[in-house]
């Protein structure tokens, strides 16, 4: 881009002006193989895509992406509040250029343009600007006292190397040589910008200066942007050229494969068609699904750039959808984004695009800069701005992108590949936004439309909002029965929960896991888990997650469980302060007497597995079910309340974990179930913890002779989770175990501590798994989770001992449907001992079946130390599901009772010297036959230890016993064998 500045000369002089020009020009490349794990499916014939929030982090399906050495996570800096407001002003800015532009484009033109890139330039034009001028730069681009400091810090993250790309943001000022700056506006220029000055003669070689200017942009730009000044544009009257190029070169992190792109039909706006090479692929990319519109976001390499995709429903659809589209909407769609596996269908493009920007801006607001303008923070003398050239290049192929910018975000599959929910199809055959995206600062790089593939001139992506889906599914007396849509209502007994329809949806619900008996939501731990977090990464299936929980403000929008298009305001605080009393008030909730129950429901499955719930203080207004947690500003679940259907009927409803995990609850029933005190408000707690459950990823399921926590029916005979509700969380998030501050008990490293290992006192854990009831109390259980679980723990002994220990598969027997589970053979597990150095495997148990106990029995220890044992199921790629077991470790001294009795009948006498005698010489197990010391040999120490306990007996240990009589022992010398010297 490129901004012509005119110094506005004394009237007394000729009527010329001096231009100083503004250039930005912005590139960016992105090439390479984005890959992981997987080969590309070239039988595949069905290119849709659509996608659903469905994320499968730990599932490795049939991929058609590949990436054969993923780039690793690049690491950011924190972002500072300035650069949080730079970035807000380019974004703003950016959208609202892209409209105004679009108002002179075709719907069949392609758009480009670089927010970012003329939010560079322009910071630094308004680092010279002062009064009017400088305001309309303020209303326009939002800057303010942080700009230069935001978009500096912005600027040299961007600029640093890192691996899988190729990117850099510079800035240079090209100033006549007889033009004084400011040394203020040329310090501000240099340290936040980067920008040098150099002194060019545009009055002697006003198009040789061009030439050269073009040339440095070509140099910054792999020669992507050529001829950013066209000819004319630089003249005698020419006093400063201020430039910004932006270049990037990034691979995706999954590529495509070259050998899947074929010519497929795209649409535009008009309905005619062309044949373009579409690339393809299948992978996990995060999706939303709009009113209008659908969403898709495809990471670069190192996870903080992405390309995000926003396809209209219609074929004419694009138009619509960018008329009124904004930064904000934009932000909320990308936050309401969810990761879904998705089959993916995307044209290949390249164009460039080419703007003078000057008429964009004057309608916007940027009107003194091109004609009263006031610069004089940066030169003495009257100047404005004559030209504003902006141009950009963008390249998507099947290994990465090169344009003007990029933002990228990364999802692994992993290897879990059965059962899994079918991907949704997201074909891009018809016109499309898109943008690039600085994923850590949300800065928008590019931002264009595609309208024909095989030409056009311009580009945008424009980036679509991601809502929660309305939940859908069968009405029965205000109990929702959710499906794809996420909500999982908890209702009180009704007769109409015998209705066949009703019966029906939850038989096929529970039979797509049949071999669970807890029915995951998304049909896998991975694909049910969540993604999204405030704080920490959301690992795979089985990996701990932390997860925050907040209340909404009264007054937020809340869906009826009804009528989800409908909404009603949260009265929850209100409601529970009624019903409970509001304390010393005030906006610190953890001082009302209700905040207890909360808490302890959501410290009760904390305290039980993996995850580990901390409370947000903090909540916003946003419309309850939309929004990703974030710390400070909103917690991950977010606890609304409303009056549903009155007194009875529907208790609360719960998105699942891959929707958001928000939980609704029916303040009408505060009246009734729910306000009920027995049992220190059971029937509350329990619905807490059964809409949590589903938060974390559970279904609804039912048993005719055991009682769950997720049973569709509030019980009040249990208290909090029980057997079957626990062992689905263990699938998804681990034991409680998992989540030490180290990170999961998997290696020797990372063991559990156990404590010391005593004579006659055995150590246990685990013993909580047994039955299908568990006690308000019970916390001890431990279980392997999946295939990829192994659980390590270390025990300490001072002394040489013989050691038990055994591993006990746990369960319990009980129905689902008309099916019986036996969950103590679930999954195969095996166990072993390992030394001291946590490597050397000393024993291992695992030749019994499923369900049967591993033993490694009176194993010799012979050395004090830390040892190690092992919990594990098959090595092998075959789905597991979750199984608890009890450890139990015993031990028994291994020292002999009596030194020197060597055949242990309680008396030291002349026949264990017969032994010691016969045993000579010879190696043994340690602490066996005639050795006592324990050195695994037979020799003059332990002759010794006979010698010195000669005649003692059991039953004597501890009373001096006389020497051996001279005469024995005269005896024994004789009869005591010489060992021969060999000859020398």
């Amino acid at each position: 881009m490129a901004l012509l500045i005119s110094e506005r000369l004394s009237s007394r002089r000729p009527a010329r002006r001096r231009l100083v020009v503004l250039a930005v020009a912005i590139a960016a490349s992105a090439g390479g193989a984005w890959a992981e794990e997987g080969a590309f499916n070239e039988g595949v014939t069905s290119f849709e895509i659509d996608w659903e929030p469905n994320p499968l982090s730990g599932l490795q399906l049939p991929a058609w992406g590949t990436s054969p050495g993923l780039v690793p996570a690049h690491v950011r800096p924190a972002v500072s509040s300035a650069t949080a407001s730079a970035v807000g002003g380019v974004n703003d800015f950016g959208f609202d250029l892209f409209r105004n532009l679009r108002t002179t484009t075709s719907d069949d033109d392609n758009l480009l343009v670089s927010p970012m890139s003329i939010q560079s330039a322009f910071g630094m034009t308004y680092a010279g600007a002062a009064g009017r001028t400088a305001a309309e730069m303020e209303a326009v681009f939002g800057f303010n006292a942080d700009t230069h400091a935001g978009l500096g810090t912005l600027i040299q993250d961007l600029n640093v190397e890192r691996d899988g790309r190729e990117m850099r943001v510079v800035n240079r000022l090209f100033a006549s040589e007889q033009l004084q700056l400011k040394d203020n506006f040329v310090a501000v220029t240099r340290d936040q910008y980067g920008a040098e000055v150099e002194r060019m003669d545009f009055y002697n070689q006003p198009d040789p200066s061009r030439q050269h200017i073009n040339g440095w942009v070509e140099d910054q730009t792999n020669d992507r942007i050529k001829d950013l000044l066209p000819e004319g544009s630089i003249s005698k009257d020419t006093s400063l050229v201020l430039v910004n190029a932006l270049y990037l070169n990034s691979n995706w992190k999954y590529a495509f494969q070259e050998s899947a792109t074929r010519d497929e039909a795209f649409y535009r706006a008009d309905g005619t068609a062309s044949l373009v090479p579409t690339m393809h692929q299948q992978n996990r990319f995060r999706y939303g699904d709009f009113d209008g519109y659908r969403m898709l976001e495809m990471p670069y390499a190192g996870d903080d750039l992405s390309m995000v995709i926003a396809l209209p429903d219609e074929t004419d659809g694009l138009t619509a959808l960018e008329s009124s589209y904004t930064a904000d909407q934009f932000t909320d769609d990308i936050a309401a984004l969810r990761t879904k596996d998705v089959v993916l269908a995307l044209p290949k493009f390249t164009f460039e695009s080419t703007e003078l920007l000057n008429d964009p801006l004057k309608q916007l607001g940027v009107e003194a800069a091109f004609a009263d303008a006031d610069f004089s923070a940066m030169a003495d003398g009257g100047f404005s701005i004559d030209g504003v050239y902006h141009k950009t290049f963008i390249d998507v192929n099947e290994s990465g992108t090169e344009a003007a910018a990029a933002t990228a975000a990364v999802i692994r599959t992993t290897s879990l590949q059965i059962p899994y929910e079918p991907p949704t199809v997201f074909t891009v055959d018809r016109s499309f936004l898109f943008a690039i995206r600085d994923t850590h600062t949300g800065a928008v790089l590019f931002l264009g439309r595609m309208g024909d593939p095989t030409g056009g001139g311009g580009g945008g992506l424009r980036l679509a909002e991601l809502t929660v889906p309305e939940p859908t599914g069968f009405v029965l007396a205000g109990f929702v029965l959710a499906a794809a849509a996420g909500l999982a209502p908890v209702i009180a007994p009704l007769p109409c929960f015998v209705r066949p329809q009703w019966l029906a949806a939850l038989a096929m619900a529970i039979a797509a896991c049949p071999a669970l008996a807890f029915v995951p939501a998304g049909g896998t731990a991975a694909a049910s888990r969540w993604q999204l977090l405030a704080s920490g990464e959301p690992g795979v299936a089985g990996d701990p997650i932390q997860l925050t929980w907040s209340f909404v403000p009264d007054g937020t929008a809340v869906r009826r469980a009804d009528n989800p298009a409908a909404t009603k305001s949260s009265d929850l605080i209100a409601k529970f302060d009624a019903a409970f009393g509001a304390g010393p008030g005030g906006s610190d909730l953890t001082q009302r007497p209700w905040f207890t129950y909360f808490d302890q429901a959501f410290s009760r499955w904390s305290e039980l597995s993996g995850v580990t719930y901390i409370y947000e203080p903090n909540d916003t207004a946003q419309l309850h079910g939309s929004g990703v947690g974030l710390t400070g500003v909103r917690g991950d679940v977010r606890i609304g309340g409303i009056g549903m259907d009155g007194v009875g009927g529907t208790l609360a409803y719960n998105y699942f974990a891959t929707d958001g995990g928000d939980m609704a609850i029916d303040t009408d029933d505060l009246a009734g179930i729910l306000g009920d005190s027995a049992n220190d408000y059971r029937l509350l707690r329990n619905t807490i913890m059964h809409e949590a459950g589903h938060g974390l990823g559970l279904d609804h399921a039912t048993s005719s002779n055991a009682n769950f926590l997720l049973e569709p029916t509030i019980d009040s005979s249990i208290d909090g989770p029980q057997h079957d509700d626990l062992r689905g969380i263990h699938w998804f998030y681990g034991d409680a175990l998992e989540k030490a501050p180290a990170g999961r008990n998997e290696t020797a490293a990372l063991a559990s501590p156990l404590g010391y290992l005593e004579v006659g006192a055995p150590l246990t854990i685990g013993a909580g798994g047994n039955g299908a009831l568990i006690d308000p109390t019970e916390t001890d259980f431990v279980s392997i989770a999946n295939e990829n679980d192994i659980d390590f723990f270390s025990f300490t002994i001072d002394e040489p001992t013989r050691l038990t220990v055994s591993m006990t598969p746990r369960g319990a027997t009980y129905n689902q449907s008309a099916t019986v589970f036996n969950t103590t053979t679930t999954n195969d597990l095996s166990l072993a001992l390992f030394a001291t150095d946590g490597v050397t495997l000393l024993a291992e148990a695992a030749l019994g079946a499923a369900g049967v106990v591993e033993t490694i029995a009176d194993y010799a220890l012979h050395e004090a130390g830390t040892y190690f044992a092992r919990v594990r199921g098959p090595i092998g790629p075959t789905e597991q599901v979750v199984q608890f077991y009890q450890l139990d470790l015993s031990a028994a001294s291994l020292l002999p009772p009596l030194s020197g009795d060597f055949n242990s009948d309680g008396i030291v006498d002349a026949a264990d010297y017969t032994i010691w005698r016969d045993q000579d010489g010879q190696s043994l197990a340690a602490y066996t036959g005639a050795d006592h010391t324990g050195d695994g040999l037979v020799d003059d120490a332990d002759f010794a230890l006979w010698q010195t306990h000669y005649g003692q007996t059991l039953s004597s240990l501890g009373v001096a016993v006389p020497e051996p009589t001279a005469l024995v022992l005269a005896f024994v010398a004789m009869c005591r064998p010489r060992r021969r010297q060999p000859y020398l």
